[in-house]
């Protein structure tokens, strides 16, 4: 009933009641195919039309069942007060899964102890992957995450769904100023985690070539080994996750030859070798060793024509040629050894490391003079020539080559008291009768007078301070002078006299 009709009331009606009754609306009830009402599932009742209280509302939606579908989506009763039953039909069952894959794209290959599969379960369904803990993993044993923010679903969807985290194998490169150690750990900090392999030690990417010369033979002159040295290198490259080496590059050089070195003069050694080096090493041939041998030079033995040494002199030893240290100074000067005579002056040994003999010959000794004596000795007088009435002018003497006169020896030589005075120059051109005590003019050439040389003895080394050539202190030297002169005055006046006998006659 929508309305109340109108009643008219007369003044005999008392009262007029009018009853209106309100009924509960009816409900939706869901049902199965079977019309069997769904246990625990919403009944909704029909809201009541707001325009119209005996309605109620048009096109209600059926209530929403998860694993069913309604027969309709909505219902209009035609009778408000009962309810309505909709059939639901069970929805097939909507499964899903979740796959987690780890592919190796250096070998191409999944790994399956870091990937996971859910398998098919109802959509809906929750799923765990640590993915943060499983990089970390990944990178300990060697590898590199190359899509590191890959989502990672974690509810199973009504599909399968695939997941792939891609990683490739990292590298190290061992050099020679970092090579490795093998068997121990890459990173000390993972000690589980890859480690250097066989052959990335020092020696496979650095090795020293060394060429040594080596002197010896001249004792504690004998200079230091001369030591150069260069290094083969080469980088060696191996694989972390699998620890095999996938790259050596070549040596630096295949070879080295070493620069040539000059060998050091040591006097009195002469060198096997002038210039020692330039030898050449490789990485597996890597020590070269020169041997610079000296050896004591030889020396210049004085000997005697007999070939046999003279004993107690000089054997000087040759100098080293300062600009070659295999050679010896050329023209070495022998020993110079009293009252002997080399037969040579000078040396050239044509092997450094030979005495050279040289024979000397003893010299041929010269007669001294017989001694002076130190006191002149006297001379007996001699006659006093005539006078002359006239004097004889004196002839004019003919200059010698020296530009002195040569006095003329006299005819008749007079005798004298005493040989041992010799005078040094007498001059026959003497004045028959001299008016005066005149001196007549004798020159002396001294050098056509030969000097004796005297052969100094032991007898005479502590004589007195002798005048040069002479033999004679200064004034015994004086005293004989004077004596001389007195003795030529006398034999030119008697050389005069002797003269004008002649003429007389």
């Amino acid at each position: 009933m929508t309305s109340v009709k109108g009643v008219t009331l007369t003044s005999g009606d008392k009262d007029y009641t009018v009853t209106v009754t309100y009924n509960p609306n009816g409900k939706i009830i869901p049902v199965d195919p079977s019309g069997k009402p769904i246990p625990n599932v919403p009944t909704p009742q029909y809201p009541t039309d707001p325009t119209d209280p005996s309605k109620v509302t048009p096109d209600e939606p059926v209530p929403n069942i998860p694993g069913y579908t309604p027969s309709v989506p909505t219902v209009t009763p035609t009778d408000p007060g009962k309810d309505t039953p909709v059939p639901y039909t069970p929805d097939v069952a909507k499964k899903g899964s979740i796959s987690v894959i780890v592919h190796d794209t250096t070998d191409n290959v999944d790994l399956p102890d870091y990937g996971k599969n859910s398998g098919e379960q109802k959509a809906g369904t929750e799923f765990t992957y640590d993915k943060t803990k499983t990089i970390t993993e990944l990178t300990d044993k060697g590898y590199k995450v190359i899509n590191p923010d890959v989502t990672i679903p974690s509810v199973i969807g009504d599909t399968a769904q695939t997941v792939t985290i891609y990683v490739e194998h990292t590298t190290t490169t061992v050099t020679p100023d970092k090579p490795g150690k093998p068997g121990e750990p890459v990173n000390p900090d993972n000690p589980d985690g890859p480690k250097y392999p066989d052959g990335t030690d020092e020696n496979a990417v650095k090795r020293t070539g060394t060429q040594t010369i080596h002197y010896t033979g001249a004792g504690e002159n004998t200079p230091k080994d001369n030591v150069q040295s260069f290094d083969f290198t080469r980088t060696i490259t191996f694989d972390n996750v699998t620890g095999k080496i996938i790259e050596t590059t070549p040596w630096n050089v295949s070879s080295h030859t070493f620069g040539r070195v000059d060998t050091p003069v040591v006097n009195y050694y002469h060198a096997d070798k002038r210039i020692a080096g330039g030898e050449t090493v490789t990485p597996d041939d890597l020590n070269k060793t020169v041997t610079v041998n000296y050896t004591p030079n030889g020396k210049i033995i004085p000997v005697d024509p007999n070939g046999n040494p003279i004993p107690n002199v000089p054997q000087p030893q040759y100098p080293t040629d300062p600009t070659d240290p295999t050679k010896v100074v050329p023209d070495e000067p022998v020993p110079n050894i009293p009252g002997m005579t080399p037969s040579t002056p000078t040396v050239t040994p044509t092997d450094p490391g030979k005495d050279t003999p040289v024979p000397y010959t003893p010299q041929t000794p010269v007669t001294p003079d017989t001694p002076q004596p130190s006191t002149p000795q006297p001379t007996t007088p001699q006659p006093q020539p005539e006078t002359p009435a006239t004097p004889a002018t004196p002839e004019t003497p003919a200059p010698t080559p020296n530009g002195q006169d040569v006095p003329d020896v006299p005819e008749d030589t007079p005798s004298t008291p005493d040989e041992t005075v010799t005078p040094h120059a007498t001059d026959d051109k003497t004045p028959s009768t001299p008016a005066k005590n005149v001196v007549p003019h004798a020159a002396v050439n001294r050098d056509e007078t030969p000097v004796k040389r005297t052969v100094a003895t032991e007898e005479n080394k502590e004589t007195k301070a002798t005048l040069p050539q002479t033999g004679e202190d200064n004034n015994e030297a004086m005293t004989a002078a004077g004596l001389a002169l007195i003795n030529l005055i006398s034999l030119a006046l008697l050389a005069g006299a002797d003269k004008k006998r002649r003429k007389k006659d």
